[in-house]
C-alpha cells in the first residue's frame, strides 16, 4: 500500500512539475511577443492629455511648451513621465519651454534609437 502511495504522490509531482513548466512557457512566451511600439509623438501626445488634460486640438507638432502653460514643474513632471513611458533618459535641456513638440519628439526619437542598438 505505501508503494501505491508513493507512486501515486510521484505522479502528482510530476504533474505539478509539468504544470509548472508549462506556466514558465507561457510567460516566457508572453515576455517574447514583442508589444507594438507606438509612435514617439504619439506617446508624447498622450502624455500631454492624460497627465496634464490638455486637449488634443491644442496639440500640433509646432506648439510650444509655453503655449501649453505648462510651467517648470509641469515640465519636469513631463521629462518623467516620458522617461517612464519609452524607457529613455531625458536631458531637461531639450524640453524647456521654448521647446516644441516636434523637438521633444526628435530627441526622444534619438535616445529611443541610441537605447535599440545598446
Amino acid at each position: 500500500m505505501n508503494d501505491l502511495n508513493d507512486l501515486n504522490n510521484r505522479n502528482d509531482l510530476n504533474d505539478l512539475n509539468n504544470l509548472s513548466d508549462l506556466s514558465e512557457a507561457t510567460v516566457s512566451a508572453a515576455d517574447s511577443a514583442a508589444a507594438p511600439v507606438l509612435p514617439t509623438y504619439d506617446v508624447v501626445r498622450a502624455a500631454l492629455t492624460s497627465t496634464f488634460r490638455i486637449p488634443e486640438d491644442e496639440l500640433s507638432p509646432d506648439v510650444t511648451l509655453e503655449r501649453l502653460e505648462l510651467d517648470s514643474l509641469a515640465l519636469a513632471e513631463l521629462v518623467l513621465v516620458l522617461e517612464e513611458r519609452l524607457g529613455v533618459k531625458v536631458d531637461g535641456e531639450h524640453a524647456t519651454r521654448t521647446t516644441t513638440l516636434a523637438e521633444v519628439t526628435a530627441h526622444l526619437d534619438e535616445l529611443r534609437t541610441a537605447g535599440a542598438r545598446r
